[in-house]
């Protein structure tokens, strides 16, 4: 995590000069004044005014409290005492935060600011429950961050008293219904607050006030379930409720604030945050550049980890995980379509309920702002910028994402420059312990435009909970979701949940089908109805060695890479073996994909995929699926997907080269759009789904076709053609035209041919291969050995490619016609 230090000295030497103002005065007038004296510095004034009630605390003896174990082992790093502010920033983060105060993109969050200092509140919630809930009001939450934003920068003592009231009253009127759901977010929520008004305000504080606010805080630890009560006993570090914003921010940002008069919570909390069982788990994972909890919860449960990262970093200047971390929001980046929507992966819910093109805001614009102030990261400034509407996005309604306009102050770094993603490479991989990648024709913006975007997944590790059986799944984009992510999150544990969306059948996948397998449940997860699909575990992973065990291991990733253009990749390509992820019916399951542009306007990229299944039996049937949101229109062994509505339109074209004679079958429509076996399986649970009509549903798919050998075998090959076209684009398909050779099987359609290894094993044999048609060709060669390979033509031409070891891939060009593949040993 490496700051640009010269130019931050250089740029904060400026924002100093600039910001001398007369010591403690407000910013509630409509002149941006910005004084340099902070409340740490005022402290010799404000603990005189304080002292009657520290004086008249020491006659009146406070209840015992117990001394909490630090169980998960001491802490690495530790707070200074006697030095605040440290919740959020520092001494040394207040020139940067002054500049942002005075810079354009903080102009609404000032104005914002400004507004909440002008109102008068007490802090006293409202007696009633929303929603039968809880009486939380977050807008309250941030006028008392306000005041006591206000104390620490300008020593405005008025503020900063009314800061400790307000937050006092806030933390003792907060009513909650115990039996209501995920309930845990909202009460905890107070803690947070209370620690910035503790920190913040700290010369301010008499040693009640600090036990008002450690008692809170401590008995609503006591009621977050899951934790083994309070003190915590026990250690979550891969997913769940047990570790999301009550740990990773609210407890730790309140464990730094009062680590003076009780350092056991910080021992306790932040032993646990620092637990080399914990680190190393995210740590194991983060290297991947992805999160692993789908679209509906990566959003938060990653940003839970950033939290945890910021508060130590701007505490002293700790970085809790390693530097990977700053590769997981880009997946996000690469998964965002052209018409505002994200591809959908695992849990995703409340994003298909209309009969339009849904709008959106990114859930990972928190992740955005607060990437691009850890990391100097500017193509994250760039993409918070241009989602935000330019420094305009704040949100103080929910627990989360809570982007108070003092939050912003704080975290946004005004001294990063954007700089547009359109300079990043147009494919993205994301390596062990997932297996992903996003390749891409380009980064516009806009239902019209004429982007591909395609995300294929291999995905080696399977982390439960949110997350679904999807290993060797692909989604396409083309002015339109084509291949579709089918399931709903309706509720966990639902039939629809348990037995479709969760289940490798409501993927783009494959299916191998043994009648006599048993499936196994999953923790909440009802035993689900045997589809053919991948096994599941039989229980959640909790610890580092859950989720790296043979249970939870689902494929093995073979290769990815993308070339020969670092910016413009003529091919990306991926390939792993997902056989781990299913049970023993199968030994070996290759997949491998390929994407290509082609460079014609009209049908701008293509996608080959090539599947090896050997399976136990050959009576096992074997079905590659392909989900589409429109009807889907078969002719022979060629299937076409058009979303040509509510504005879309996009066409894919697929082309059966492999099996020869495929069995090609349609299976949706009006109550079988999520069918399985012998039943449709809907959602229906929920708060989203309890009234669903999928009629009105911009993103509820049809169903989905399937592909199977007429005539089964122990091993069968897959080889499927895909490109994209205009839906309204009438004209005839364009054949794809099959290369095979004992070693090698690939197609040639437009300009561009791909060809594979038939095995997993890597090709070092020389190859002969004859490319047919005329013209010049584009050349994707894939499952091959590691080295230098001379390709040779009839003419005699030599180029010599390298192939890496990561990659297992080269590329070239040249005209049609048959070539020598040699590998120089």
């Amino acid at each position: 995590m490496k700051k640009h230090t010269n130019k931050r000295l250089t740029s904060l030497m400026l924002a100093a000069a600039m910001s001398f103002t007369s010591a403690g005065t407000s910013l509630a007038s409509n002149t941006v004044t910005a004084g340099t004296t902070t409340a740490a510095e005022t402290a010799a004034q404000t603990e005189k005014t304080a002292q009657t009630g520290v004086e008249q605390q020491a006659n009146t003896a406070l209840p015992e409290r117990k001394i909490l174990p630090a169980r998960f082992g001491i802490p690495r790093t530790f707070p200074t005492k006697g030095v605040h502010p440290r919740v959020m920033f520092s001494g040394k983060d207040i020139p940067a935060i002054r500049a942002n105060m005075v810079s354009p993109q903080g102009e609404k969050a000032m104005r914002e600011f400004r507004k909440f200092l002008a109102i008068d509140t007490d802090g006293v919630l409202p007696d009633e429950l929303k929603g039968n809930k809880c009486n939380i009001d977050y807008k309250m939450f941030a006028v008392i961050e306000a005041y006591a934003f206000d104390y620490v920068m300008n020593g405005n003592v008025e503020n900063g008293r009314r800061a400790v009231t307000a937050a006092k009253n806030f933390v003792q009127t907060l009513k909650y219904n115990p039996k209501a759901g995920d309930i845990v977010r909202e009460k905890t929520s107070p803690i947070y607050l209370s620690a910035m008004v503790y920190d913040w305000c700290h010369p301010l504080l008499t040693e009640e006030d600090k036990r008002v606010f450690v008692d809170y805080a401590e008995r609503m630890a006591s009621t977050i379930t899951g934790m083994g009560g309070w003190p915590m006993t026990k250690l979550y570090t891969v997913n769940g409720h047990n570790y999301e914003t009550h740990i990773n921010r609210d407890l730790l940002a309140f464990a730094i604030a009062c680590y003076d008069e009780y350092p056991d919570i910080y021992n306790l909390v932040a032993g646990y945050m620092m637990n080399d069982e914990m680190v190393n788990s995210k740590n194991w994972w983060y290297r991947s550049g992805t999160f692993h909890q789908g679209l509906g919860y990566n959003q938060l449960r990653f940003h839970c980890d950033m939290m945890a990262q910021f508060l130590f970093y701007r505490m002293n200047g700790t970085e809790l995980y390693s530097d990977d971390m700053a590769k997981v929001p880009y997946m996000e980046m690469y998964r965002q379509r052209p018409d505002g929507r994200s591809f959908p992966e695992g849990d995703n819910n409340a994003d298909s309920l209309t009969d339009k093109i849904p709008t959106w805001k990114r859930g990972d614009l928190v992740h955005l702002l607060y990437g691009s102030s850890l990391w100097d990261d500017p193509y994250m400034k760039s993409e918070y910028e241009r989602c935000s509407d330019g420094y305009k996005y704040l949100n103080y309604n929910s627990y989360w994402p809570l982007l108070t306009p003092v939050n912003f102050l704080i975290v946004n770094d005004p001294f990063v420059e954007p700089k547009p993603i359109t300079e990043l490479p147009r494919t993205r991989l994301f390596g062990s312990p997932s297996g992903q990648m996003i390749a891409r024709t380009g980064f516009n913006q806009g239902v019209e435009q004429p982007d591909v975007i395609v995300m294929a997944k291999i995905g080696e590790t399977y982390a439960g909970n949110h997350a679904h059986l999807d290993s060797g799944s692909f989604q396409i984009y083309y002015k339109g979701p084509l291949a579709w992510d089918n399931g709903r999150y309706d509720s966990f544990g639902s039939d629809h949940d348990s037995n479709y969306a969760k289940e490798t059948i409501a993927h783009n996948s494959l299916l191998i089908y043994d009648p006599n397998e048993k499936m196994v449940s999953e923790t909440t997860i009802k035993v689900p109805k045997n589809s053919g699909g991948q096994r599941r575990p039989g229980k959640e992973p909790l610890l580092l060695a859950d989720l790296s065990d043979e249970n939870h291991h689902k494929a093995d990733l073979l290769a990815m890479a993308y070339g020969e253009d670092p910016i413009n990749p003529e091919y990306s390509y991926i390939s792993g073996d997902l056989a781990p992820g299913y049970s023993d019916k199968v030994s070996e399951v290759r997949r491998s994909m390929m994407f290509m542009p082609t460079g014609i306007a009209e049908k701008p990229a293509v996608f080959v995929v090539m599947d090896k299944i050997t399976a136990r039996e050959a009576s096992f049937k074997k079905t590659f699926l392909l989900h589409s949101l429109q009807p889907p229109v078969v002719d022979g062994n060629v299937v076409e997907l058009k979303r040509d509505t509510i504005g879309y339109n996009g066409k894919l074209t697929l082309q059966t080269l492999y099996p020869k004679n495929p069995e090609i079958v349609k299976v949706g429509g009006a109550g079988r759009q999520n069918w399985v076996t012998d039943r449709n399986y809907p959602p229906t649970g929920g708060k989203y789904y309890s009234d669903y009509d999928s009629d009105k549903s911009s993103e509820h798919g049809w169903g989905r076709v399937e592909i199977s050998p007429s005539i089964g075998s122990k091993t069968d090959y897959f080889l499927n053609v895909m490109y994209v076209s205009d839906a309204d684009n009438l004209s005839p398909v364009d054949r794809a035209e099959l290369i095979e050779t004992e070693d090698m099987l690939g197609a040639r359609i437009f300009e561009n041919v791909t060809l594979f290894a038939k095995n997993k094993e890597r090709l070092t044999k020389d190859v002969t291969v004859t490319i047919p048609g005329e013209g010049q060709v584009k050349v994707a060669v894939a499952g091959v050995s590691a080295g230098q390979w001379t390709i040779t033509n009839e003419q005699g031409q030599v180029q010599t490619k390298s192939a890496s070891e990561e990659g297992a891939s080269f590329y070239f060009s040249g005209e049609a016609g048959t070539y020598h593949l040699h590998l120089n040993r």
